[in-house]
């Protein structure tokens, strides 16, 4: 990639195996998948596989090992145009690697994950690119290397702070830390409590986070946002004040085959929209959309559609 990354997402990189099967096996027994595929996968990798593919540059900084599984989740990511020049290769440590198995008859998936790689810093190259971006995106893995080098850049302008924050426990998290929090309904009552989503999300406001998006499965999404998280969609009417959306899951015509990576992939479509100039209805509708899509295929990258192929399916809703 040429041109300088307007989003650098910061995170896992991993290595999937997906195996969709009809049932799963007795205990001790033996079974034929209906199909098994190796993909790319990771939360900052998936997100930066969906900007890339919406027409945003975009870079991925993470760790992976000099194993096979290493060259072939680098390889993946610059297929799909993704700057991989800023992934720290580790030979003290193995690439991540899970194992999904997507259960088509209980439309369930199941993962087996080994070790994560903590990422420590975000080295040169990735430090570089996270200080000249528009947004840094990052997951429970890159969060500490992140809002750590963020939060000690000098005074003017920065990076604003994407938090994906669905996918496991994150220690001493700050809000106040994080521009665009982005967790589950489920992990965001979990972690501030409250009689329902509306008062979590006050109380994630209060911490010092300027806009919320609360996933929620079929039920869709729920977004809140101060006057900063206003300015956050540059093509709003009103971008001086906060405000309130519940946009619904976009299911038309799609015959799900795996929700594998839908989450992540929400988080790039929607900072690929923020990044294109989209208000915050359009913003979140977009953002489902792309996830809704997504699950047409078996992992979480196959059924991403492009910026123009949203356009259609958003013109055919107007």
């Amino acid at each position: 990639m040429s041109e300088k990354p307007v989003v650098t997402c910061v995170g896992v990189i991993a290595s999937d195996v997906v195996m969709i099967v009809d049932s799963f096996p007795d205990p001790d027994g033996r079974m034929e998948a209906a199909e098994i595929m190796f993909s790319g996968g990771g939360p900052a990798a998936n997100a930066a596989v969906t900007l890339s593919r919406q027409g945003v540059p975009t870079a991925v900084v993470g760790r992976v090992g000099t194993d096979t599984s290493g060259e072939q989740t680098i390889a993946l990511l610059q297929a799909e145009g993704v700057d991989t020049s800023g992934v720290i290769i580790d030979p003290d440590v193995a690439t991540q690697t899970s194992c999904i198995i997507v259960n088509r008859s209980a439309d369930t998936r199941s993962m087996i994950v080994t070790h994560s790689n903590v990422l420590t810093d975000l080295g040169a190259i990735g430090a570089q690119f996270v200080r000249e971006s528009q947004w840094v995106h990052t997951d429970h893995l890159g969060y500490a290397a992140v809002t750590n080098f963020v939060g000690a850049l000098p005074a003017g302008p920065r990076p604003l702070v994407s938090l994906d924050s669905g996918n496991a426990p994150i220690a001493n998290l700050d809000l106040s830390k994080i521009d665009l929090y982005v967790p589950t309904a489920e992990s965001v009552l979990a972690l501030l409590g409250g009689a329902n989503l509306e008062e979590a999300a006050a109380r994630a406001l209060a911490a010092g986070t300027h806009a919320i998006v609360a996933t929620d499965g079929s039920r869709g999404c729920f977004a809140w946002w101060d006057e900063n998280g206003a300015k956050f969609a540059a093509g709003s009417s009103d971008t001086s004040g906060s405000g309130h959306l519940q946009v619904p899951a976009y299911r038309d015509g799609v015959e799900v085959v795996s929700t594998l990576g839908a989450g992540d992939v929400f988080h790039g479509a929607l900072l690929s929209a923020l990044v294109h100039g989209a208000n915050w209805p359009d913003a979140l509708k977009r953002a489902n959309i792309t996830a809704g899509m997504s699950c047409q295929g078996r992992d979480g990258r196959e059924g991403v559609p492009t910026w123009p192929a949203v356009d259609q399916i958003m013109a055919s809703q107007a």
